[in-house]
């Protein structure tokens, strides 16, 4: 369904800037779903806030086909521990603070936080069973304006923590002022989203999917809230091209600031997307005469597989530790099954491509210790 009113201010998309267009492509964060759904960014000319042009259904997204779990990763759980000491280290003891967490996924971050109360917010069923057995305060809902008043959220924590979601909903003004609703006056925001703008500046494009609705950006964000609060903190997120934003509210008022516009004029990101296609190909091509595997079977899988003919053509499988994943196919225009990465599987691989740069460390780690002697290797930087 197309988007004709902006997400932020309502303003109208139909004649709004385009910006990128990836054409019609299957939903890459949810196995062998029969959705095809073209994935096209325009920039609203009122607000200056870049987002899908046809954004998919939450439902669909969160559904029973979500299989996305934070837990699953060594570094995430290291990271999250890392994370709350930051924190306190950058407001103080939060010991007997209130805390809320919203898309807290399986509950790593919720678990690792040491306060007098926490709270999390989860949409997907599926992370929140896993969250809610392992004994976390959990409530199965989209964050909105409505889930703030049916669960008495309002005015009520000290912290509020939001790690890589805001790209991810679709009505953005709802979302901050959510925010904004449940956290007290003197409370602290802490948010971690990813720089579309540092992204799409060395061409990344395969941080792109159906799941990104938005591509709001920290500059925004800063703008929006800026006669409300105060930025305490900036420092860099568990992935490179994420940011983490510590910010304290100051006043009640209503946030209604302008934004800063975001820049698309100066470069044409649809010839870079073409680009960094014809790179990925090259890339592969080199591999020719080798066994390749992939590893990760997430949304970045898809786009290079989905876009990038040289990459479907020579990535025979993907591995992947999920075991909800394994027996799948990424989507049902990939070939490429998801499979356990067990050693008498992984060494008939000459060479295996990480899907997911930032965690190289432990995965490779990982591969090494399970006694892969073949080649662990990042996809090519384009820009």
């Amino acid at each position: 369904m197309t988007q004709n009113r902006c997400t932020f201010c309502e303003g109208e998309l139909i004649d709004a800037p385009k910006l990128l267009n990836f054409g019609f492509l299957p939903i890459t964060s949810v196995y062998e779903n029969d959705t095809v759904q073209e994935l096209s960014y325009v920039v609203c000319s009122d607000c200056g806030v870049a987002q899908s042009l046809y954004p998919e259904n939450e439902n669909v997204l969160y559904g029973e086909g979500y299989n996305f779990f934070s837990g699953q990763s060594n570094q995430f759980e290291v990271y999250s521990k890392k994370l709350s000491q930051y924190i306190e280290a950058v407001i103080g003891p939060i010991f007997d603070k209130s805390l809320l967490e919203i898309g807290c996924n399986d509950g790593v971050f919720l678990s690792k936080v040491n306060t007098a109360k926490k709270i999390g917010i989860e949409p997907s069923i599926s992370a929140f069973k896993i969250a809610k057995n392992a004994g976390l305060n959990v409530i199965n809902e989209f964050f909105s304006q409505k889930c703030v008043e049916i669960n008495n959220l309002s005015n009520s924590f000290d912290l509020v923590v939001s790690l890589n979601v805001i790209s991810h909903v679709t009505n953005i003004s709802d979302y901050l002022e959510s925010i904004h609703d449940c956290l007290k006056v003197g409370g602290y925001l802490t948010i971690e989203m990813v720089n579309y703008d540092s992204i799409l500046k060395h061409s990344k494009f395969e941080y792109f999917y159906h799941g990104v609705q938005n591509l709001f950006l920290p500059s925004q964000l800063v703008s929006f809230f800026k006669a409300n609060y105060q930025l305490v903190s900036e420092s860099v997120g568990h992935d490179p091209f994420s940011i983490v934003l510590i910010l304290k509210k100051v006043r009640n008022t209503k946030p209604n600031n302008p934004l800063v516009n975001f820049d698309f004029n100066e470069i044409s990101y649809q010839d870079r997307l073409d680009e960094w296609v014809g790179n990925i190909n090259d890339f592969f091509i080199n591999f020719s005469e080798k066994k390749v595997a992939g590893y990760a079977a997430n949304s970045k899988a898809g786009m290079v597989l989905l876009l990038c003919q040289e990459a479907e053509k020579h990535v025979q499988l993907i591995f992947d530790i999920n075991p909800s994943k394994q027996g799948h196919f990424l989507t049902k225009k990939t070939k490429q099954t998801i499979a356990a990465p067990q050693l008498d599987a992984l060494n008939k691989f000459d060479i295996i491509i990480l899907f997911a740069d930032h965690l190289y460390d432990e995965v490779n780690k990982f591969l090494r210790e399970s006694g892969f002697i073949g080649y662990l290797l990042r996809l090519p930087n384009v820009a």
